[in-house]
């Protein structure tokens, strides 16, 4: 009866952490039309698509601590129920100011998924853990999948013919509605179904002030034998923001050069999704034992960069949609097989704290790439609109490259710690 009890919970986890993730799917390949619709500048929507990510950089620790003092429930009903708010803040925004409140709001929201693994911890014995963690990724990934998929989907009703006007009237604000509705059915399943996990008597009782300013990991760096780790967290924020540049300005390029709208680019977002669920979710599991984790990277990290660096050259479709798959297979090998590196680099007391950092320098990524997009695609030269970005993309992928090349120059010493490069 418990083990069953504990199946269910680990479900309603998993289900409320992808639900989170749909919406955020939904928003993605959306936000950049939609913010032309307010007349944003471009350096405006660079801001408007880093802010979700620095406000979850920023508050996800917090939100955890929090959730030690006071309990995991609380802080996912609150959370959940934030995330109704901004989507319906986003869904019914007249002004571009309330763009970014909605922003601000779904990414302080959405910083609870420290809070839902720290659930995990609580209901699952520590050697079964790492695949409870499993869940999360894999949420992750179908969230990516599902989300542009629903809105490619919903925005194909509001646009067909026999669509009924109160839907045909909602337009493109009506995928957003769709994650509200989405929020509101969690919010209830979770209110409803999920006890409390942290019982009051383990619960932290620290007076110590909580900051929202993480110090406490820059200092967990020394203690992982800094230099070799803070080239591999180099690695990884390089790649990730190179990545993250073209996510943001992707739906730009698109829209220009081919006259895609939300519903396109929905789709092909849908299919960044599906490569990636494909390559994370089974066949990297099967080649990575025969290849090794730091081939697979460098692989990974070699294909990004020459599909980048290309992408402004795309005449049709039929190449959009080939650098498109490739986009996904170069970032699908190389984000998880560093974070496999990184996993097999610290020791067992260490595991965390590694896997934190690594968390930290993709969210770090995710702020700066928007941001670094949103300035560069004023610059307007080359085969067209946003080849500057991309190329510059590109070469941020290419440090990514020479660092992760630099750091196999270290694998013999690197055997003992269980670093497998090979």
């Amino acid at each position: 009866m418990a083990k069953s009890k504990k199946h269910t919970q680990h479900l309603l986890i998993f289900l409320t952490v992808l639900v989170d993730l749909i919406g955020f799917g939904i928003v993605i390949p959306l936000l950049p039309l939609y913010a032309k619709e307010f007349d944003a500048s471009l350096w405006q929507l660079g801001v408007l698509m880093a802010l979700h990510s620095f406000m979850q950089f920023i508050f996800s620790p917090l939100l955890g601590k929090i959730s030690d003092r006071v309990g995991r429930r609380p802080v996912l009903l609150i959370s959940i129920a934030g995330n109704v708010v901004a989507y319906i803040v986003l869904a019914s925004a007249g002004s571009l100011w309330v763009l970014f409140l909605a922003r601000f709001l779904s990414g302080v929201s959405s910083a609870n998924i420290s809070t839902a693994q720290a659930y995990l911890a609580d209901i699952t014995a520590r050697e079964k853990r790492a695949g409870a963690m499993g869940m999360i990724g894999a949420a992750f990934g179908l969230g990516f999948t599902l989300g542009p998929a629903l809105a490619g989907g919903v925005l194909a009703m509001v646009n067909s013919s026999w669509a009924p006007q109160w839907l045909a009237d909602m337009g493109s604000h009506a995928p957003f509605w769709a994650a509200a509705l989405l929020s509101v059915v969690n919010l209830i399943w979770v209110s409803r179904s999920l006890p409390e996990s942290l019982p009051k008597e383990k619960r932290q009782t620290s007076n110590a002030p909580m900051t929202l300013l993480p110090h406490h990991r820059f200092r967990e760096v020394a203690n992982l034998e800094g230099a070799w780790l803070m080239r591999l967290l180099a690695v990884y924020f390089f790649n990730v923001t190179a990545f993250s540049m073209m996510t943001m300005l992707f739906t730009l390029f698109t829209n220009s050069r081919f006259g895609f709208g939300q519903e396109e680019n929905s789709w092909l977002f849908t299919l960044v999704g599906v490569v990636g669920v494909v390559i994370q979710g089974g066949m990297i599991r099967r080649i990575e034992p025969k290849v090794g984790a730091f081939k697979l990277a460098i692989t990974g990290a070699v294909i990004l960069t020459i599909t980048l660096a290309a992408m402004p050259w795309t005449s049709n479709w039929t190449l959009l949609i080939a650098f498109t798959t490739l986009v996904a297979i170069g970032n699908s090998l190389v984000q998880p097989s560093l974070n496999t590196i990184a996993s097999r680099f610290a020791d067992e007391q260490s595991q965390g704290t590694a896997l934190g950092l690594m968390a930290s320098a993709g969210s770090l990524g995710r702020v700066v790439g928007p941001l670094l997009s949103g300035f560069l695609l004023s610059v307007d030269f080359g085969p067209g609109f946003g080849s500057v970005a991309l190329w510059v993309s590109a070469g941020i992928a290419v440090i990514a490259t020479v660092l992760l090349v630099t750091l196999g120059g270290e694998r013999r010493s690197r055997h003992e710690s269980g670093l497998i490069v090979d």
